[in-house]
C-alpha cells in the first residue's frame, strides 16, 4: 500500500512568528512605497507603483466552487485544447515546438525559393506590369499552409523547406527526412487525382488546395530528382485540375487568374522541349488563337491574355502545333503528300508567331524594360547581361527562348516547302493568302537564310542572358528557370550545326574532328559556352534536360585553340 505524504504541521508559536514575519515585510513594503511615491511628487512625475503577483490567497486555498468560475474554467480549457480557426498563434498557449519548426520551414522556402525583391498583383497595379514568375502560387502556398493549416501543401511545403535546409547544411539525415516527407505526402495527392478522373467532385477550397499542393510536388521533383518526363508527367496533372475545375462550375474564378498564367509558362516550357500539345487544348482554358486575315477584328476583340507574361505566353502556344505539323511531315512520303492548303497555313502561323514575338519585344524594351535596354552591357554588344530585376530578366529569357523555338519552326516549314513537289502551288496560295506580291521558290531560301542569321544572333543574346540566373540574389526559382533555355540553346546549335555541315549529328554532339570555317567556329564557340554554362549548372544541382555537352567542353577549346589565327 503507497504511503501517504505526511502533511504540514505547524504549532501554535510558528503560526504566529509566519504572522509576525508577514506583518513587518508588509509594513516595510509600505515605508518603501511612501517613501518612492513622495520622491516622485518631489520630481513631478506620475507615481506608478510596481504590483506583483501573490501566489497565495485566501480565496485560492479555500478553492471557490462557484459554478460561474468552473464554467469560465471549461471555457478555457476549451479554447486552449481547440485554438479558433484560422490564426497561427493564441493568446492562452504558444504554438508547439513541432508548429513552431514548421512555420520557419515555410518561412525559410518562401523566403530562399524567391528572388530578393518580388513584384506581386494588388490593388493599383496594372494588369500588364510584370510580375514575378512563381511568386503567385509561393505566397498563396504559404498563406493556405501556414494560416489555414492545409495539410496536403503544409506537407509538400515542409518537405521544400527541409530540402532547402539540408542543401545548405550538407546534411544527408535532413535531405532523407524531406524525402519521407514528401512520399508521405504524395498519395494524398495521388488520391486526389484519381478521384477527380473517376468523376469525383471537389470544392473550391479543396481544389485550390489540390493545385498549390500538386504544383510545390512538381516544383519538388525538379529541384530533387531532376526526371523531367515525370515532371512533365505530374504537370499535365495538374491542368487536368484546371479542367476538372472548368467543367464542374463553368468557368474558373477569378483569383485563380495568375495562378492559371504560371500554369501556362510552366506547361508550356515542357510542350516546347517535349514537341506536345497542352493539356489545355479543345476547352475554354486554352483560348483560341488568331483567324488568319482578320487583323482587325484582333486588335478590337479582348485580349486573351491577362498580363504581359500572359500576352508572351499566348503566342507560344501557338508553338506546339507547328512542331507536331513538322514532325508528322518529317517521312519523304508526308512530304510530297502534304496538302498546300495545310502547308500555307502553317508557314503562315509561323511567319504570325515571329512577327508577333518581335512587336512584343518593341513594346517590352520601350515600357518594362527600358532600363535594360539602356545599360551598358545591352548597348556594348558584349558580355554578360545585368538585368535591373528579376522581373525583367525572365521576360526577356523567355520572349529569347520563345523566339528560338519560333524561328526554329519557322525555318524547318521553308524546308518542307523546299523539299515538297509542290512549289509553285503554294506560292500562289501563300501570294492570295498574304495579298503581297508573288512569292518565288528563290525567296523561300532568303527568307531561310534570314531566320538563320536571326536565330544565331538571338541564341548569342539568350547565351549571354543566362549567367544571370545563377546568381545567388535569383533564389531558387532562377535555378529551376535555367534548365529551359540551356535546352533550347543547345537543341538550336546542334540543328543549325547539321544545317551548315549537312552531316547529321546522331550522337547529339558534333564531332570536334570536324574541319570547322567561320559559321561553324561560331557554332561551336556557342556549344562551348553552353557546355560551360551547363557544368556550372550542374554544380548548383540545377535540373537539366540534357548535359551531353558537359563533357565535350575540353575538346571544344581544343578545338578553338588550335583553329586560332596567329
Amino acid at each position: 500500500m503507497a504511503r501517504a505524504r505526511p502533511s504540514t504541521i505547524y504549532h501554535d508559536e510558528e503560526k504566529l512568528a509566519i504572522r509576525r514575519e508577514r506583518v513587518r515585510l508588509n509594513v516595510q513594503a509600505h515605508r518603501q512605497r511612501q517613501k518612492e511615491k513622495k520622491r516622485l511628487e518631489a520630481l513631478n512625475q506620475p507615481c506608478q507603483p510596481k504590483l506583483r503577483w501573490v501566489v497565495e490567497t485566501s480565496w485560492q486555498s479555500n478553492r471557490s466552487n462557484d459554478s460561474s468560475t468552473r464554467f469560465k474554467q471549461a471555457r478555457l480549457q476549451k479554447s486552449w485544447r481547440k485554438p479558433s480557426h484560422g490564426s497561427e498563434c493564441s493568446l492562452m498557449c504558444a504554438p508547439s515546438p513541432e508548429k513552431q519548426y514548421t512555420l520557419s520551414l515555410l518561412g525559410m522556402f518562401r523566403t530562399r525559393f524567391l528572388p530578393d525583391r518580388v513584384a506581386l498583383p494588388g490593388v493599383g497595379v496594372s494588369e500588364e506590369q510584370l510580375i514575378t514568375p512563381c511568386a503567385v502560387w509561393v505566397v498563396e502556398a504559404y498563406e493556405l499552409a501556414a494560416v489555414r493549416e492545409s495539410p496536403a501543401v503544409t506537407g509538400m511545403l515542409r518537405a521544400l523547406g527541409l530540402n532547402i535546409l539540408g542543401a545548405d547544411l550538407r546534411r544527408r539525415d535532413i535531405q532523407a527526412e524531406s524525402l519521407y516527407t514528401y512520399h508521405k505526402t504524395l498519395p494524398f495527392i495521388s488520391r486526389q487525382l484519381s478521384s477527380i478522373t473517376n468523376g469525383g467532385s471537389l470544392g473550391a477550397n479543396d481544389c485550390l488546395a489540390l493545385i498549390l499542393s500538386a504544383h510545390a510536388a512538381a516544383i519538388f521533383e525538379l529541384s530533387v530528382s531532376g526526371c523531367m518526363p515525370r515532371i512533365f508527367d505530374q504537370v499535365r496533372g495538374l491542368g487536368s485540375v484546371f479542367v476538372h475545375r472548368l467543367l464542374q462550375s463553368g468557368s474558373i474564378p477569378d483569383d485563380w487568374r495568375y495562378l492559371m498564367e504560371e500554369y501556362r509558362l510552366f506547361e508550356i516550357v515542357f510542350c516546347l522541349i517535349y514537341r506536345r500539345s497542352s493539356v489545355l487544348t479543345g476547352t475554354g482554358l486554352c483560348k483560341s488563337g488568331r483567324v488568319p486575315g482578320d487583323v482587325g477584328n484582333r486588335r478590337n476583340a479582348k485580349k486573351p491574355w491577362e498580363s504581359k507574361f500572359g500576352e508572351l505566353v499566348f503566342l507560344a502556344r501557338h508553338i506546339p502545333p507547328i512542331m507536331n505539323y513538322i514532325d508528322d511531315s518529317r517521312a519523304a512520303e508526308a512530304i510530297c503528300n502534304q496538302a498546300p492548303e495545310r502547308m500555307c497555313e502553317t508557314m503562315e502561323s509561323a511567319s504570325f508567331v515571329v512577327n508577333g514575338l518581335q512587336r512584343w519585344c518593341t513594346d517590352f524594351l520601350a515600357r518594362e524594360g527600358r532600363d535594360f535596354a539602356n545599360s551598358d552591357t545591352y548597348v556594348r554588344g558584349h558580355g554578360d547581361f545585368d538585368f535591373p530585376d528579376f522581373q525583367v530578366a525572365s521576360a526577356w529569357i523567355f520572349w529569347l527562348s520563345f523566339k528560338v523555338h519560333a524561328l526554329e519552326c519557322y525555318i524547318s516549314i521553308v524546308d518542307i516547302v523546299h523539299m515538297s513537289r509542290q512549289n509553285h502551288e503554294i506560292s500562289e496560295l501563300y501570294k492570295n493568302a498574304s495579298n503581297s506580291e508573288g512569292i518565288q521558290l528563290s525567296s523561300f531560301c532568303k527568307c531561310m537564310l534570314g531566320a538563320r542569321l536571326e536565330l544565331m544572333e538571338t541564341v548569342e543574346l539568350l547565351i549571354r542572358s543566362l549567367p544571370y540566373l545563377l546568381q545567388a540574389n535569383v533564389g531558387y526559382v532562377g535555378r529551376c528557370f535555367v534548365g529551359f533555355p540551356l535546352e533550347t540553346v543547345r537543341v538550336a546549335l546542334l540543328h543549325e550545326f547539321e544545317r551548315e555541315s549537312s552531316v547529321p549529328v546522331a550522337a547529339g554532339v558534333p564531332s570536334p574532328s570536324i574541319a570547322a570555317d567561320g559559321a561553324k567556329r561560331s557554332i561551336l564557340q556557342g556549344l562551348l559556352s553552353c557546355a560551360q554554362i551547363m557544368e556550372k549548372a550542374k554544380a548548383m544541382k540545377c535540373a537539366l534536360f540534357s548535359d551531353q555537352l558537359a563533357s565535350y567542353s575540353p575538346d571544344m577549346g581544343t578545338l578553338f585553340a588550335s583553329e586560332r589565327p596567329l
